[in-house]
């Protein structure tokens, strides 16, 4: 089990984390699920499960409002088999 877990010191407007599964390391041509994150407290939190065969991937992100323009601000991708 993985848990992604995001802090920010500026409120956001929304955090997903987005996971995708793959039967290799190559995550290309593959579609991710965008997720809304658990929020406790100030930190959001989502857990991947150990994948039974394949690869499973997750990254989070956080969009922020800025003037007229919305802006994401994500987390390093992480990979587990």
């Amino acid at each position: 089990m993985l848990k992604l877990f995001v802090s920010s010191g500026i409120k956001p407007v929304k955090v997903r984390a987005s996971i995708a599964k793959s039967s290799t390391k190559d995550f290309h041509d593959t579609k991710y699920e965008n997720l809304k994150m658990k929020k406790e407290n100030s930190i959001y939190i989502d857990t991947l499960e150990e994948p039974s065969a394949d690869y499973a991937a997750i990254f989070g992100a956080a969009i922020y409002s800025s003037g007229e323009l919305p802006y994401t601000l994500s987390t390093n991708a992480y990979m587990m088999k």
